[in-house]
């Protein structure tokens, strides 16, 4: 495949360029790369074990080389790119003499009955999505232990890769580019299907002008249920809408709200949400209203911008309800570009942001998190799924290495975090993402206070602090108890953490990490969790 940074033809085997030593890129949209205070890591979101970006691999090198033909049918011309989940290939299906593409599965994945659900559920949504701007999927088959799709080869570039180019396109082009991305989410949304990770990195341009919508692999079906459960946090954190920020239920909207922050940045080149945390960026799209485009670039027409900023309404009920709507006021501008108006002027209008859980509106452009503290606890608690995905990194480095040798199991109970800070948006809110992250080893199991009520304990103190805690562990047959404190002081916060023996109290470890303010808490978390399982035996 080509090497972006120095356009060579090189194989990625090792991770890098094999003739500039640049890292292996991101692959069609299902990574994202997460920067700030945590180590840099590509992480797959929908379903997937994080990786690595530096341990990316050509997996199927020597079996789907170039002109290698797969179950007999399929000749491999060349692959396309890879990443978390697998690769994927151009390829002549020689059958119907036809060009397609092929998505294949990470061989080391494949006993994974979550991730083979993820291909199944791509290839049976897609096929109920029937229109010229969404992608076409063929068919799920295997082949000599490698399982594949088949999908409609789209001969263009995605949105992302065309970012520099798309600063040369006019107002018009831009537009038009939009207008046919909404007509491919109105036919997914009339299915009953929510795309949850619309990106420009899942948007084809064809040199025809023809835009497909790819990669439903995180699609979820408003007909089904229990496919993601409230709480969990799926999609990519910079196109997050406000209620897949907090872990909610989503619906077509969210989908819109994605949508806009596309649209804000072809018409500006910057998204309208920044932040060198991941935290921080999700809790701005609650907290803040983004600046409107026309007050970034003067050039860009007040109907447009107001179409962006009316996508972009934290409030469901105020945000465009189909992408028809968005589509009518698209088109009314390309029919009359110097005298169309919105029907609303987003202008003039309050910018809710939601409601409290009393009910009440909350209007305020900038609102406080520090006197909301349920919002924050919805985030906080929703950010736990980034958690167990930053901890979970050593898991699949394992299996895409070198096998180790099996740990013994090992159960750790959590007691309640002492929370010293005064602030009682931190009280239950530590405890759920130190298990997930704790839980990055496979080998352990960790419990805390919810999780011991669901496997039958009883009764739980009110109060689990550490005495209590061992006394559960001793009682249950768990090895390990974990307790801590979170302080606060001039400097931001510190969270310490004594891990110790259940039955003879002899100390495993004692961990410390400060956060500089309440964003970076998540950070701390994970962190010296990681640490925590080091101690335990997590290599």
């Amino acid at each position: 495949m080509e090497c972006p940074a120095c356009k060579s033809d090189t194989s990625f085997a090792t991770g890098q360029c094999q003739h500039c030593d640049a890292p292996a890129p991101a692959f069609d949209g299902e990574t994202m790369i997460m920067s700030g205070p945590l180590p840099e890591t590509a992480v797959t979101m929908g379903g997937a074990n994080p990786v690595r970006a530096s341990s990316r691999r050509t997996f199927l090198a020597n079996d789907l080389a170039e002109g290698a033909v797969l179950a007999g049918r399929f000749e491999i011309v060349k692959m396309l790119g890879e990443g978390g989940m697998g690769a994927v290939y151009k390829a002549w299906d020689r059958a119907v003499e036809r060009m397609v593409a092929l998505k294949v599965i990470r061989p080391e994945l494949a006993n994974q009955p979550e991730i083979l659900d993820r291909f199944k559920r791509e290839l049976i949504l897609t096929r109920q999505i029937t229109h010229k701007n969404v992608i076409r999927i063929f068919d799920l088959g295997e082949a000599g232990g490698i399982r594949f799709i088949t999908m409609e080869f789209v001969e263009g570039r995605d949105l992302h890769s065309l970012a520099p180019d798309t600063a040369k396109w006019t107002l018009e082009q831009k537009v038009k580019l939009v207008v046919q991305v909404c007509r491919a989410l109105d036919a997914a949304h009339a299915e009953g299907v929510v795309h949850r990770d619309l990106k420009p990195q899942n948007i084809m341009v064809e040199e025809t002008g023809r835009v497909v919508v790819m990669d439903f692999g995180i699609a979820h079906s408003m007909q089904q249920s229990g496919v993601t459960s409230t709480g969990a946090l799926v999609g990519t954190p910079a196109y997050m809408s406000p209620e897949q920020a907090k872990g909610e239920k989503i619906d077509p909207r969210s989908d819109l709200f994605s949508l806009g922050i596309v649209f804000y940045e072809l018409l500006s080149g910057n998204i309208p949400f920044e932040s060198e945390t991941v935290v921080g960026l999700l809790l701005k799209r609650i907290q803040e209203r983004p600046v409107p485009l026309v007050e970034r670039d003067k050039t860009i027409p007040q109907a447009l911008s107001d179409v962006v900023l009316k996508a972009l309404v934290v409030d469901q009920e105020a945000r465009y309800q189909t992408a028809q709507e968005i589509v009518n006021d698209l088109e009314g501008w390309l029919a009359s570009p110097a005298t169309f108006r919105t029907p609303v002027d987003t202008r003039t209008i309050s910018f809710r942001l939601g409601k409290t859980p009393e009910g009440r509106d909350i209007v305020t452009p900038r609102m406080t998190m520090m006197q909301n503290s349920s919002a924050w606890k919805w985030i906080l608690l929703s950010l736990a799924a980034v958690g167990l995905l930053i901890g979970g990194v050593a898991v699949v480095m394992r299996r895409t290495s070198q096998p180790a040798a099996p740990h013994s199991p090992v159960a750790v109970v959590i007691a309640d975090i002492s929370n010293h800070t005064g602030d009682p948006i931190f009280d239950g809110t530590l405890e759920p993402m130190l298990k997930i992250a704790l839980e990055g080893a496979g080998f352990v199991s960790a419990y805390d206070r919810t999780q011991m009520r669901n496997v039958g304990v009883q009764p739980i103190p009110a109060n689990l602090d550490e005495p209590a805690a061992r006394r559960i562990a001793v009682s249950q047959g768990f090895g390990v108890v974990l307790s801590g404190s979170l302080d606060r002081h001039p400097g931001g916060y510190t969270l310490a953490l004594k891990a110790a023996q259940a039955v003879t109290g002899d100390q495993i470890a004692i961990v410390e990490g400060n956060a500089s303010n309440k964003d970076q808490v998540l950070a701390a978390v994970t962190r010296i969790a990681a640490s925590v399982r080091k101690a335990l035996g997590d290599d």
